[in-house]
């Protein structure tokens, strides 16, 4: 009862936030218009001698008031821009993994009922009740943090002090509410995922289904669970990664957003703990298991069947008649595709579209940081990271 109506409250408060959004959207992803005036903290013209189309596009600029005397006419390079890529994104990426996020618990049940009537998996209401209880803990906890994290990061780190404009106050609450909602599923990611732990204890050992369609013995729909359980986990990673490391290579974004190094700074260290509970812990837990049972199915299949084929090919080659000859053909052709279709099991329950993907996209937000690291000249961070864009995009669509 309270599960389901938490459950609508979120998903409540998720259309309500998502139609006000839509609502205000010229607010959520403003453009530079030509009649508008931009602020610059940089020497434009040399900024742009190095890059000429922005970093990725981005231009550090800031839509001021006419009356400003510091502010100037936007280049035509300028208009048709996001005036606030950083806050853009953000609000974007935020709403994708909030919506993406809800079908996390019907893709949890999905797999529970599945390895528990195909005898896959040794899992139990009382195992469900444990995880849910985590659910309720974890995701009210991670909300609490998160709030706890943006609004004062906000009021301080932004405005430096209590806003007074009516635009200033949207901002913060629309944000502060969000990362809630974010922090609500994220700390829900972080107790499904927890069921891999679950399988340490005693009496959690799989067991594959042989011939089974998914190719990975029936356990091809956990990896999958979990894989989609990554790319949510990633899109908070691969934002705050990605912006982290602009404001760190580069002065021009420096000056606009530096401020905000400490929040996404903290914010991020929350996903990586998320992700290792909800992502990688549990999958490691899960495919140590996996390939245990799948060395154990091999073993004692070759034990069934060691000599079996050495005995089909001398019927063959000592049969009188062509009967006993075409006999020991097809057991021999028998025999072999099922020690095909074993051996040939995925040694990650993936197919392989997910596997490439998967891996992507787990790998693209540590790949950013090393890459800032590694390559401290801004010029060859950027170039590098728009080969990164240009693989993630193809690997995408």
């Amino acid at each position: 009862m309270l599960r389901n109506l938490e459950h609508r409250l979120v998903w409540t408060a998720l259309v309500v936030v998502t139609v006000y959004g839509l609502y205000r959207v010229q607010a959520l992803f403003p453009l530079v218009g030509a009649d508008d005036r931009v602020l610059h903290f940089y020497d434009l013209d040399a900024f742009l001698a190095a890059y000429p189309s922005g970093i990725l596009g981005i231009i550090p600029s800031r839509v001021c008031s006419l009356s400003a005397a510091m502010c100037d006419v936007p280049r035509d390079i300028e208009v048709g821009k996001l005036a606030d890529p950083m806050l853009s994104s953000g609000y974007f990426v935020c709403f994708l993994g909030l919506w993406l996020s809800m079908w996390v618990e019907g893709l949890y049940r999905a797999m529970s009922t599945q390895l528990r009537a195909e005898g896959v998996l040794h899992w139990t209401d009382a195992d469900d009740a444990v995880i849910e209880h985590r659910r309720m803990m974890f995701s009210r906890v991670t909300a609490l943090c998160v709030v706890v994290m943006v609004f004062p990061g906000t009021v301080f780190l932004h405005f430096q002090g209590w806003p007074t404009e009516p635009a200033a106050h949207e901002m913060l609450w629309s944000m502060t509410f969000l990362g809630a909602l974010a922090g609500h599923r994220l700390g829900t990611i972080a107790a499904l995922g927890t069921f891999g732990r679950r399988l340490n204890r005693s009496g959690g050992q799989l067991r594959l289904v042989l011939g089974h369609s998914d190719g990975a013995g029936g356990a091809r729909r956990v990896g999958e669970f979990l894989a989609f359980q990554g790319i949510l986990v990633s899109l908070p990673i691969t934002w705050l990664s990605f912006w982290l490391a602009m404001v760190w290579s580069v002065p021009e974004v420096r000056a606009f957003y530096g401020q905000w190094w400490p929040l996404h700074l903290g914010l991020l260290i929350v996903a990586m703990v998320i992700a290792w509970y909800g992502l990688i812990s549990p999958f490691y837990t899960f495919i140590g298991h996996y390939r245990a049972s799948k060395r154990e199915v091999v073993a004692a299949w070759r034990a069934k069947t060691v000599g079996t084929l050495s005995d089909l090919q001398s019927v063959f080659h000592n049969s009188d008649n062509w009967r006993d000859a075409k006999s020991a053909i097809e057991e021999s052709e028998a025999l072999t595709a099922v020690s095909s279709r074993i051996s040939s099991m995925s040694s990650v329950p993936l197919r392989a579209s997910v596997r490439g993907l998967f891996s992507i996209t787990s790998l693209f937000p540590l790949f950013t940081l090393g890459l800032e690291i590694l390559v401290p000249n801004e010029k060859g961070f950027v170039s590098l990271m728009s080969q990164v864009m240009n693989l993630f995009g193809r690997v995408l669509g």
